[in-house]
């Protein structure tokens, strides 16, 4: 599979007669990043893209031993690129594209096997927890091990879709009937922990830096999450930022009354009382309750950007995501 995290969640959804069957979820987690556990003899064995051409190998190496820089310091990479690196994506798009593949050539239809992939993250539907454990993993442990991987037993996890299981940040589960998918438990705590951190380390900044700065933190985790249902998530955020600003602007004026810190740094706009904003400032923290939720449409897969005939089709989808970024940037002016 292969596209934006956002196609790759939203082939998580199967059709509605699908929804009705059992649907058990093997959860698919290497032992070690890709990027440092390749070796010159596995990229040479097996890959899709065959890299037999010396000037070619080389100039891959000079990626995979280029080292990197983290607070001013060189660290090199002898086994590989560090995880998170520009290159790591395609490494392991180079590595993996294939199990799909495999998948489909050994198992037939009435096994429900689906497999959903983005970069080294990736899940394994099937109608049984015994058809993922016995049949299906062995077979992606065999294709990893050619490859120099492995799985990892503490990671890799076997579950049944009503209990559900996290994939891009994203949970995924199935209640009674329906499939939702919200952020995960993760996520939430992880931009949550984000702003209380910047918050603690800015105690001193001036609130319109504070404030532009939370902007795009926020705004950026809302929009990578406005696809699924975020609704909720999205008020009890809003209720937490608020809680969090609260807690600085008093901590910065200890002797002043509460009154007295809400006139500063709050005031009502549009209706809505206690909004995060510097006097005389047209410019709040943004609220994430009220962003408009589109679900993601998956781009055909024969599109090419480069022949004029789909040009029509993706100027349609450049507009539609320019008029929600509008409608979102409305609800905030």
């Amino acid at each position: 599979m292969k596209g934006s995290c956002f196609t790759s969640r939203s082939r998580l959804i199967p059709p509605a007669d699908r929804l009705t069957l059992t649907h058990c979820v093997l959860k698919v987690e290497l032992g070690k990043p890709v990027s440092f556990l390749l070796r010159k003899e596995n990229l040479l064995q097996g890959w899709p893209i065959k890299m037999r051409v010396e000037e070619s190998w080389r100039n891959r190496t000079q990626w995979l031993k280029c080292g990197y820089l983290e607070k001013h310091t060189f660290n090199s990479t002898d086994e590989g690129t560090p995880q998170g690196g520009i290159i790591s994506p395609t490494i392991a798009n180079m590595v993996l594209d294939g199990i799909q593949s495999l998948l489909a050539d050994n198992f037939k239809r009435p096994d429900k096997i689906h497999f959903v992939r983005y970069a080294d993250d990736c899940i394994v539907t099937g109608r049984s927890p015994e058809l993922l454990e016995t049949c299906v993993k062995p077979l992606i442990e065999g294709f990893l091990k050619i490859r120099g991987l492995e799985l990892s037993e503490e990671k890799t996890m076997i579950t049944h879709i009503d209990d559900g299981f996290d994939f891009l940040g994203f949970n995924v589960r199935k209640y009674k009937s329906k499939l939702l998918i919200k952020p995960s438990k993760s996520g939430i705590k992880s931009i949550k922990a984000k702003v209380r951190d910047y918050l603690n380390d800015n105690k001193t900044r001036r609130i319109d830096i504070v404030i532009a700065k939370l902007n795009t933190i926020i705004g950026g985790w809302a929009n990578y999450y406005r696809h699924v249902a975020s609704r909720k998530v999205f008020g009890d955020l809003d209720h937490a930022f608020w809680q969090m600003t609260w807690k600085w602007a008093r901590r910065r004026h200890p002797n002043k009354e509460k009154g007295w810190v809400k006139n500063k740094y709050y005031r009502r706009i549009n209706g809505r009382d206690w909004r995060f904003v510097e006097k005389d400032s047209s410019k709040p923290l943004i609220l994430i309750a009220p962003t408009r939720l589109i679900r993601h449409v998956k781009i055909r897969a024969n599109v090419n950007p480069y022949d004029p005939v789909w040009e029509d089709y993706l100027n349609a989808r450049w507009k539609r995501k320019q008029l929600s970024g509008v409608a979102t940037r409305l609800i905030n002016a």
